[in-house]
């Protein structure tokens, strides 16, 4: 039988008793026996009860008991692939030395369409030493072979002689945000840079110290997959100086130096993916294209310079999305 106890403190919880049979009894006195089995009262059940709990965690430590679906053991988190904005394009640049051999010149420009660019502005290039155009995915052959020589040639550097491999190899690739610039390098730093433009008839010039040339690239994605590609001719001089330009609501320290724009000798194209805007100089050597795209004298005999510029991805097309749409970049003010 079971009969339950009401005083929590002074009686069990819960006693079970059974009857025994006399030869079973354990007082051997023939009296039936009641063997009892006790269960101690609350308070000392559920202290021995945590107790053992607890144990249990510190020897057996912690787990999960049950395991979201959607995340099974031995897979990793379900990570978003990488997408690049919708105004960013990808280009590769490459700077390549040609002799002065005019006929080369004449065999690689045939092959260059440089009515792409307006008569007129084609015109001022030229009267200042620039030339511009647009060559196919395919380089024209002696092109592509002198850029696959200058991948394996060794080179001599110009100041201290000595033997450098792949000092020729100026080989880029960049991922441009709209109206982004990147800067062009196309000449050494050299102590004193004078230039000469000439401007419809009127020539403007000037001399500047610890200077070199380059050329400022910026890419502008169209909705038809085109992107219009500028390069600003620019000579940065002088020694560089710190500057703080405010960005996303905040303050970027920036190293810059004093620079002569060309705005007005601005050389831009159309591309489409694949295709490859070539700039070089005319024939001459005393002009202000041949002082951003000819190499120094040195040891070797003073070369001319191609700056190719491949456009390789564009994101930026509404053929078959008519919503597509991006925010402005945000940029320092120069």
């Amino acid at each position: 039988m079971q009969q339950r106890c009401h005083d929590l403190d002074s009686l069990p919880l819960l006693m079970t008793t059974r009857a025994l049979p006399d030869e079973q009894s354990p007082f051997g006195d023939g009296v039936r026996a009641e063997a009892a089995s006790v269960v101690p009262n609350r308070r000392e059940w559920l202290a021995r009860f945590a107790a053992l709990w607890g144990g249990s965690l510190l020897l057996g430590g912690c787990a999960t008991w049950k395991k979201d679906s959607a995340d099974p053991i031995g897979e990793g988190p379900n990570l978003r692939g990488y997408r690049m904005a919708g105004d960013s394009v990808v280009v590769e640049i490459a700077i390549v030395n040609v002799s002065n051999d005019l006929d080369l010149s004449d065999r690689i420009w045939l092959q260059i369409d440089e009515t792409i660019v307006d008569p007129q502005v084609r015109q001022r290039l030229g009267n200042n030493g620039f030339r511009v155009g647009v060559a196919p995915a395919v380089l024209p052959p002696e092109l592509a072979a002198q850029l696959d020589r200058q991948l394996h040639e060794a080179d001599m550097d110009a100041e201290t002689g000595a033997m450098a491999p792949g000092i020729r190899l100026n080989q880029q690739r960049h991922q441009l945000r709209s109206g982004q610039a990147l800067q062009i390098t196309t000449t050494p730093l050299q102590e004193r840079v004078a230039w000469i433009m000439n401007d419809d008839g009127y020539r403007a010039g000037g001399s500047v110290e610890q200077a070199d040339c380059q050329l400022a690239l910026r890419t502008y994605p169209r909705r038809d997959g085109s992107v219009r590609v500028k390069l600003t001719p620019e000579i940065h001089h002088g020694a560089a100086k710190q500057g703080v330009d405010v960005a996303n609501s905040s303050m970027i320290f920036r190293q810059y130096r004093d620079k002569q724009l060309f705005p007005s000798l601005e050389l831009a194209v159309n591309l489409r993916p694949g295709q490859v805007m070539v700039v070089g100089t005319t024939p001459g050597a005393d002009q202000l294209g041949h002082l951003f795209l000819s190499e120094p004298e040195g040891v070797e005999e003073k070369r001319g310079k191609l700056v190719l510029v491949r456009l390789a991805q564009v994101q930026l097309d509404d053929l078959f999305e008519q919503t597509q749409s991006f925010l402005p970049l945000e940029t320092p003010v120069e």
